[in-house]
């Protein structure tokens, strides 16, 4: 049976999804992370994704008869039968009754989140702040564009003037979204503008080589420059009403341009650009606008050629600009790119299995936080006043917080063990002790989290102390035994995942995209 469903994009689905069921998370931040999954755009993705957060939900193989037991709203998974899978939102009970695709080409894969759904990433929620303060900057900016405006407008009311600004302004708008378009840049409304008249339109059209302009500055570089200037000699009319006057008699010729758009776009090109087709309105009705009020000014040679200079200096102010947003947009491609590679389990595994291994077995005492047995296995060489090692061990604490049940992490130190007055061995000492007394994971995680937020043993022994006067000397002859002849550690942190250095390329914050695979991977190799 054919279908005529139209399938979203699987990280749109996912997105969607997520904030229908009340999950805040920033668009760009889960589209990165579930393209860059190396099992992408499989069902393996999300989930990977929902883990990060540490989300509850069910992802089962299920039946018709158990529909009612399902959360709404949830994902489906659909095979059609051409072979195209996907994922399908369904929201709720009369979905599987009254949609014929799902009723026929549902292969029983249900995702649902279980009832009151969290998700919580430190990164997602970063994003999504400034994603906010973006809004209230390009807020504060349009009402005060708005407002200048008015008050232009407001203090010398002319209604052919008034409609020729708003027309600028208005052509400004359309250039950027423009430019966005020519950069490659993903806007939602843009999108949705260009798709009314033609899914691939404005891009056929404004990355045309008709489009590219002349020496590197292309139509929309000129447009938004044109518009750029025309705002400016609107807004500067009321002190200097002759900038207007100039604007207003440039941009009756103009019109040719328009006339060279339709032609290219009707009997060139044979696709049509709705923005374009904006900005030709635009040039349009200001071309008449200003033909009827030009009969009453006149205006000097010298402001016309100060236009056209400051615009040629605004196009190739806007060439800087476009280039450096380009190598932007290039290195976050490749970042992408490097990301989906090092969330690559198998690729990992080849790498660390090309570093030698590390006898990191369990000693007695030792300092570590979750279950010894755990398939993962973490152990870090550190310097109690080491400042990358104070910044990888948050990394380390997230880490534990989000994979506790999986993960083990072992703390082994770096210090002088024949310079027992040394501050590196009494901080070692001092920890070592007081771990040796603590028997909560959670009281040991926030122990060392306070050593090393401060660094300083005279603050951490007020909260921590009195520490217990024991004796730990093979403990700390094993540390050092350890650093010095079996890891032989050349500087700190270094990180051994199950016996293997981290290798070169990775650093521990790859940890979070890659201890799921690397548990299941262990686990299995352990059962074989």
């Amino acid at each position: 049976m054919k279908t005529n469903q139209q399938v979203t994009a699987f990280e749109e689905i996912a997105y969607n999804w997520l904030r229908k069921i009340g999950i805040k998370v920033n668009k760009n931040f889960i589209f990165q992370e579930i393209k860059s999954h190396p099992d992408y755009p499989s069902l393996v993705s999300l989930i990977d994704f929902l883990d990060m957060g540490k989300m509850n939900y069910r992802a089962i193989e299920s039946n018709a008869a158990y529909i009612s037991q399902f959360t709404y709203p949830c994902l489906a998974h659909i095979k059609e039968d051409d072979g195209k899978e996907y994922m399908l939102q369904v929201d709720g009970q009369n979905d599987w009754r009254n949609n014929k695709l799902l009723k026929k080409n549902w292969t029983g894969i249900v995702l649902f989140a279980d009832d009151h759904p969290s998700w919580s990433y430190e990164e997602n929620t970063r994003l999504i702040k400034e994603s906010r303060s973006l809004k209230t900057v390009s807020g504060i900016f349009f009402m005060l564009l708005l407002s200048v405006f008015i008050y232009v407008t407001s203090r010398n009311f002319y209604l052919i003037n008034a409609a020729w600004g708003l027309l600028a302004f208005t052509g400004l708008m359309i250039s950027i979204a423009a430019i966005s378009v020519e950069l490659g840049m993903q806007i939602k409304a843009v999108k949705e503008v260009c798709n009314a008249v033609s899914a691939s339109g404005c891009d056929a059209v404004l990355r045309s080589s008709y489009a590219k302009g002349i020496a590197g500055i292309s139509i929309a570089d000129f447009s938004l420059s044109y518009f750029v200037m025309q705002s400016g000699c609107y807004v500067l009319s009321h002190w200097h009403p002759a900038l207007l006057h100039t604007a207003l008699l440039i941009s009756v010729p103009v019109i040719v341009i328009a006339g060279l758009s339709l032609y290219a776009q009707q009997f060139l090109l044979k696709k049509w650009c709705v923005i374009c087709l904006g900005i030709v309105a635009v040039i349009l009705a200001q071309s008449i606008l200003a033909y009827y009020a030009i009969k009453t000014f006149r205006v000097t040679a010298t402001y016309f050629l100060s236009f056209f200079i400051i615009q040629v200096i605004v196009c190739y102010s806007l060439l800087v600009v476009k280039k450096f947003v380009k190598n932007i947009r290039e290195r976050l491609m490749q970042a992408t790119d490097l990301l989906r590679w090092k969330k690559d389990e198998s690729l990992y595994t080849f790498q660390a299995a090309q570093r030698p291994y590390v006898d990191c077995t369990t000693w007695e005492q030792e300092l570590l936080l979750g279950d010894d047995t755990a398939p993962v296995q973490i152990t870090i060489a550190c310097n109690p006043y080491c400042g990358p090692c104070a910044i990888a061990h948050k990394i380390i604490d997230e880490l534990y917080a989000t994979y506790n049940g999986i993960l083990c992490i072992k703390f082994r130190f770096l210090f002088p063990y024949n310079d027992p007055e040394n501050g590196l061995t009494l901080a070692v000492k001092a920890i070592l002790q007081k771990a040796g007394s603590i028997h909560n994971n959670g009281e040991l995680s926030e122990m060392l989290s306070d050593w090393f937020e401060w660094m300083d043993l005279e603050k951490w022994q007020q909260k921590w102390g009195p520490v217990p006067d024991v004796n730990i000397d093979d403990l700390l002859k094993a540390h050092i035994h350890w650093m010095d002849h079996v890891a032989q550690v050349k500087g700190t942190p270094t990180f051994f995942i199950n016996g293997r250095q981290l290798p070169r390329n990775y650093v521990i914050r790859d940890m979070f995209q890659l201890i799921p695979s690397l548990a299941a991977s262990f686990s299995a190799t352990v059962k074989q």
